[in-house]
Parts: C-alpha cells; sequence; structure tokens
C-alpha cells in the first residue's frame, strides 16, 4: 500500500506527507501463518520526518466456516519502531526514539457477496 499527498493553497505548500506499508503472509499449516510487515511514513507539517517499523507475527485462524464467508484469526507479534521528530521552537520533544514493542490483534472477516468482503 502507497499513498502520497502533496498540496498548495493560494500558492502555498501545506500538504507533504507519505505512506508505505508491505505485509507478506507465509502460511504454514492451514490455520496457522508467520507474517513478515514494514512501513515507512512523513508528513512535513506534523514535523514527523521519518516513522518506520519492521516485524514479524504468528498468525491462527480461531474460526472459520467451510464456506469461508467468515472467519476470526488472532495474531501476536513484535516490531522494532523508529520516529524521528524535526525541531520546532519551543517542542521539547524533537529528536530519535527507537523502540521494541509487542503486538496482538482480532481480524474478524465476512464476505458480503462474491465481490466484496
Amino acid at each position: 500500500m502507497f499513498n502520497h499527498d502533496s498540496g498548495k493553497t493560494s500558492g502555498i505548500r501545506d500538504t507533504n506527507k507519505s505512506f508505505l506499508h508491505a505485509r507478506h503472509v507465509r502460511k504454514i499449516t492451514d490455520r496457522r501463518s508467520w507474517e513478515a510487515f514494514g512501513q515507512a511514513e512523513q508528513n512535513e507539517f506534523t514535523r514527523l520526518s521519518f516513522h518506520g517499523l519492521l516485524g514479524g507475527a504468528l498468525r491462527q485462524v480461531m474460526y472459520q466456516t467451510e464456506d469461508d464467508r467468515f472467519a476470526a484469526v488472532t495474531g501476536v507479534g513484535g516490531f522494532l519502531s523508529r520516529e524521528a521528530l524535526d525541531a520546532s521552537p519551543g517542542a521539547t520533544n524533537a529528536g530519535v526514539d527507537t523502540l521494541l514493542r509487542e503486538n496482538f490483534y482480532v481480524v474478524v472477516k465476512y464476505r458480503l457477496n462474491e465481490t466484496a468482503r
């Protein structure tokens, strides 16, 4: 997934931001998968010069109907995150933060029809 927005109002640039996210899922069994993901973003007008992360997780199908119309999936993993903020007069939080984090998620999938889920 990629997105970039830039724009001007009355000839003055007031938007400049980008977002990139990639994810790869590798099936281990019918109910378990490994996933790896990475993300990078920047937003000039929120002082975010860079935010990036790399991580992985183990996904587990908790419930799935035989026709694959409904499924509930959980995941647990971790990622390394790095964020750099531009200096700004009066702000005390400029600099770089590097964090190691855990994540847990639940995904519920429901197929509405053959083209939408």
